[in-house]
């Protein structure tokens, strides 16, 4: 949940208000289906996500649209989404420092994720 909450707070690399993250809708679903909510353990997370991909709309939705992918059963890979406002057309030395901020914001949320 720290990726989606720090997504959508000012950042000079993301547009405002553009971060799209489903983990918010898995959480509302956690809460009014079960009285839950995340962290959740790894099975427990692996049960009620897969729940939500296939028996809540906004879940289905993410599955159908690769945001979320599973394999067996199993959460394979995620996606989410937030904009720049760099024009692919701009030169590479105004684009540079905006990928090196993402690498640095994605390095970050790794080095805060659970193992």
């Amino acid at each position: 949940m720290n990726l989606c909450t720090d997504m959508k707070k000012p950042q000079s690399f993301i547009v405002p208000g553009s971060a799209s993250c489903w983990l918010d809708d898995f959480d509302e679903f956690l809460r009014d289906q079960f009285g839950k909510s995340m962290p959740l353990e790894a099975a427990e997370f692996e049960e009620y996500v897969y729940k939500w991909a296939t028996e809540d709309p906004k879940g289905r939705l993410a599955k159908s649209n690769k945001q979320a992918g599973f394999i067996n059963q199993k959460l394979v890979f995620v996606e989410f989404e937030a904009k720049t406002d760099v024009n692919y057309q701009q030169p590479g030395s105004v684009k540079k420092p905006i990928f090196n901020q993402w690498e640095a914001f994605i390095a970050e949320q790794k080095a805060k994720a659970p193992a």
